[in-house]
């Protein structure tokens, strides 16, 4: 499988859910080194055609750019972080991986519990990645109903899955 350019962009947007270029066994620092996030949201161009504008939030300043990705210090595995992307020296965007699921009914059963801890997390960062081990982890996350404030991108809470093409 090819690696993706060191300068991918994973533009982080409601819907479709965001995907990032990564086979199932690529080391969770690496598949992070090698993409740039960028909040962003989706909006029509008088087209019909979707683009996407990278959104100015209060908590917008790590968007797209080049962070630091280092391995959890035993705080942050305390927390069940896999990986920090630092901004200096300022923690902005803490990442854990979903590890694929036996059945997709114990995924379903333990989605809101992971929804909730990436939700948790945003005391201690700005942004919280969920990544999720492919686009049916994915579609679980999708249809979880924990109300307006727990929809993928809200608080910069987001889920992106894995997706080796």
């Amino acid at each position: 499988m090819a690696k993706p350019a060191p300068d991918a962009t994973v533009f982080l947007s409601r819907a479709p859910t965001p995907r990032i270029r990564a086979g199932n066994h690529a080391a969770l620092l690496s598949v992070l080194h090698d993409h740039r996030f960028v909040d962003g949201a989706q909006v029509p161009d008088g087209r019909g055609q979707l683009q996407v504008h990278p959104r100015r939030g209060a908590h917008g300043s790590w968007s797209g750019q080049r962070l630091e990705w280092r391995a959890a210090d035993e705080l942050w595995r305390r927390r069940k972080v896999g990986a920090v992307g630092y901004l200096g020296t300022h923690p902005a965007v803490a990442a854990f991986e979903v590890r694929s699921s036996s059945s997709p009914d114990i995924l379903r059963d333990r989605a809101p519990e992971l929804i909730l801890r990436g939700h948790g997390l945003r005391a201690a960062a700005d942004c919280v990645l969920i990544i999720l081990p492919d686009a049916k982890a994915a579609e679980v996350f999708d249809r979880i109903d924990l109300g307006a404030p727990y929809v993928n991108g809200s608080c910069d809470v987001w889920w992106l899955y894995r997706d080796p093409t």
